[in-house]
């Protein structure tokens, strides 16, 4: 290709974990990669779902002094920080061609050091750390300024969750009445809070949570999602130490460990399928 590191084409296999999906393309036999500029071009060919073959990021694994790094690179974003979702993805790659041992694998992205541990052939897990927290005073319907979908006495609650560089704002309403969920939904998904995602939480059941947040222009890391989730129910009195937390009907398990001060994250992470996207010519 004119002037660029890539080659002619890409052999990829496709993965998800949730609703996210990746394309890995395994670099860690090669003893020149293509550069990170290469990489960001090849990913806004092959990542978008209407003209490539449809991805939230390209996963590209490489080795460096025996070590398996793994870059996620997004249409449109100029780092290549991979999330949680594409780690374990990589994770689940590595374990099924024997990469490594049945416990767990990490990996290092600068002074940040991930742990995936395998669960069983299908699920991968990571540990998180408990998030900062803090409330703030309940947000009354006509400080909203949607009168029209709030009727009644009722208010929001809101509990602020920072962690893993994901902030999210999270409600809870168990009592309300589900011809009410619409509505209540749309005034707080209109919330304006700043780089904190509002994020709707409906407790099914002790064991069940079922989440939904508004898109936003960078897709959150789900599962950092759901474990602020799991662990804003666990403050509010809502659940016990394991919970499952739905998001889009695909679903996380997250166990609370109050001794250790940190959620572990379980998700199962399945094949999509494998294939070769041709480059077209660029130049830079």
């Amino acid at each position: 290709m004119s002037d660029s590191g890539l080659p002619s084409s890409l052999d990829f296999i496709k993965l998800a974990c949730g609703q996210l999906d990746f394309l890995l393309w395994d670099q860690t036999e090669q003893r020149v990669v293509p550069t990170a500029e290469d990489l960001h071009e090849a990913a806004r060919q092959v990542c978008p779902r209407r003209t490539g073959v449809g991805a939230c990021g390209l996963l590209v694994l490489t080795s460096h002094e025996g070590d398996v790094r793994a870059s996620l690179y997004r249409p449109g974003r100029p780092d290549s920080v991979p999330n949680y979702p594409s780690l374990l993805c990589a994770a689940k790659y590595l374990r099924d061609g024997a990469r490594y041992g049945p416990t767990a694998f990490t990996f290092t992205w600068d002074s940040q050091v991930y742990r995936i541990h395998p669960i069983d052939s299908l699920s991968m897990a990571v540990d998180l750390n408990f998030a900062t927290s803090r409330k703030r005073p309940a947000l009354q319907n006509e400080e909203l300024g949607h009168r029209t979908f709030l009727e009644g006495a009722w208010a929001l609650q809101g509990t602020f969750l920072e962690g893993e560089r994901q902030k999210a704002l999270i409600f809870f309403q168990p009592e309300l009445e589900l011809d009410r969920i619409g509505p209540w939904k749309r005034a707080v998904f209109r919330l304006r809070q700043g780089p904190y995602l509002p994020t709707v939480v409906q407790l099914a059941s002790p064991r069940l949570l079922h989440l939904e947040y508004r898109p936003a222009a960078q897709e959150p890391d789900t599962v950092v999602l759901a474990s602020l989730a799991a662990q804003a129910a666990y403050l509010n009195g809502l659940i016990d130490e394991d919970v499952v937390v739905r998001i889009q009907d695909h679903p996380y398990f997250v166990h609370v460990d109050l001794s250790r001060q940190r959620n572990r994250v379980m998700v199962p992470i399945r094949y999509v399928f494998r294939g070769n996207f041709s480059f077209t010519e660029f130049l830079f």
